[in-house]
């Protein structure tokens, strides 16, 4: 499956004209940026206000229908701009009126984008609305969990050439990503790992920003082959994240997580079991570099085992968070969904969310630019 399946533009309310791109994530859902839906709307890039006007958008598969979204009922559906606030921010999910002949996105959560290779698709602002595509490398990422885009240099190296005014053209030549790219599908190897959010604002730089997958809406998160491995083994999922240092967000560990797990594994058997089970996969998943010298089963000879299950689920997550993000994913993998009703549940999710986008093995790159 290639990005221009599932690729979508928004269109502005008054001249008719692309302002960004999105992705088809369902039949009839769309994800984009919310600065881009702000754009289009005619509000400042930066309102941080709920939309409730639809918006025009045309499918690239069937370019010749016109449709209408407006913004999805889920509550996750419009997270504000700037993409730099906080996991998933700058998000917006679109319901369409009607369903496109399309083929929704194929998403990804990768355990090292780094190094890969990406196509990204979009409409830049003085090319008339015609798409453009740019193919380059993920570099690294910067302190707020956004992937860094680089072009090949041959698209740099045509921009310097132009600059020199041995080519007459005013416009951005193709390859670069800038204005008009917002919201575009991030493609590697055939899925879709991410949209872009901005780009620094000099060509020479030649420096996107890409929303990972791992941080889209709960509503999607079941179309993300990434998360979904952890309902199976979870192997995979555990041995992305790092040892430490500690989970510093522990206000994540919610009452109703904990609750939940105290109402429905009070026992001694039923707590020795699961952290029996979180231990033997935190193992499993890199038994070379795990060496850990302190065991999650550990926890159940602690003084509080006897001052009740709600104190006791609560030592438990606060200690694993203590010991790293990987000890950390253990448990909640190991928990078994059954024992969250629906609040516990999207906080569950939310929190092995945030685990994939703070605390993955590769090294954090700083970006000091100045973002467009």
């Amino acid at each position: 499956m290639i990005l221009e399946d599932s690729l979508v533009s928004i269109r502005n309310s008054t001249k008719n004209e692309r302002v960004g791109a999105g992705l088809l994530v369902q039949p009839d859902l769309i994800l984009t940026c919310a600065h881009v839906v702000n754009t289009a709307l005619g509000r400042p890039k930066s309102n941080m206000d709920r939309p409730n006007l639809p918006v025009s958008i045309t499918v690239h598969a069937c370019r010749s229908e016109a449709f209408e979204a407006s913004i999805d009922s889920n509550v996750d559906a419009w997270s504000p701009p700037p993409a730099s606030s906080g996991p998933g921010a700058d998000l917006c999910l679109r319901r369409m009126r009607k369903k496109p002949k399309a083929l929704p996105a194929k998403l990804w959560i990768s355990d090292n984008l780094i190094s890969k290779e990406y196509r990204a698709g979009g409409f830049p602002e003085d090319w008339n609305g015609d798409l453009d595509i740019s193919t380059g490398n993920i570099i690294g990422r910067d302190e707020f969990g956004l992937y860094l885009l680089r072009p090949k240099s041959e698209a740099l190296s045509a921009y310097l050439l132009q600059k020199s005014h041995l080519w007459n053209d005013a416009t951005r030549v193709a390859g670069l990503i800038y204005s008009g790219f917002s919201g575009a599908p991030v493609e590697v190897n055939g899925t879709i790992v991410g949209i872009i959010t901005e780009a620094r604002a000099k060509p020479t730089e030649a420096t996107a920003y890409m929303i990972p997958a791992c941080t889209f809406p709960d509503v999607i998160s079941g179309s993300i082959i990434g998360l979904e491995a952890k309902k199976e083994d979870g192997l995979e999922f555990i041995r992305q994240l790092s040892q430490g240092p500690s989970v510093k967000e522990t206000y994540l560990v919610t009452t109703a997580l904990v609750n939940d797990c105290a109402r429905h594994a009070h026992t001694h058997t039923d707590a020795a079991g699961i952290l029996a089970k979180a231990n033997q996969k935190r193992a499993e998943a890199d038994p070379q570099e795990d060496r850990a010298d302190v065991s999650l089963i550990e926890i159940f000879m602690l003084p509080n085992i006897d001052n009740g299950a709600t104190a006791f689920w609560h030592d438990c997550m606060m200690r694993a968070c203590l010991w790293g993000p990987r000890m950390l994913a253990a448990m909640l993998v190991a928990l078994p969904e059954k024992l969250f009703e629906e609040e516990a549940r999207r906080d569950h999710r939310n929190l092995l969310k945030l685990l994939l986008s703070r605390y993955r093995k590769e090294a954090v790159v700083t970006a000091n630019a100045v973002l467009e």
